[in-house]
């Protein structure tokens, strides 16, 4: 079990010192120990850092027919 910096970390996943820290903090990892003003993190706690899916899941489309394509008509310019 080893040891990272929150700098490491920030370069690991390309991210600043700052939104590791509130990666860490929204995500409830504590970090190992402090060594005078620097934080130090299990390295086994870094796949908890790095991005996760955001959004809804989309299904597969299955079925169906699409839809035609809609023509849009431009207005003639000077016509009221």
């Amino acid at each position: 079990m080893g040891y990272m910096t929150t700098k490491q970390i920030a370069d690991a996943i390309g991210v600043s010192l700052q939104r590791v820290r509130a990666l860490a903090r929204s995500r409830n990892i504590s970090c190992a120990a402090v060594a005078g003003n620097a934080l130090l993190w299990n390295r086994e706690d870094l796949p908890r850092f790095t991005r996760q899916q955001t959004g809804r899941p989309h299904g597969r489309k299955t079925g169906g027919t699409p839809l035609p394509p809609v023509r849009i008509a431009r207005r003639q310019r000077g016509a009221a």
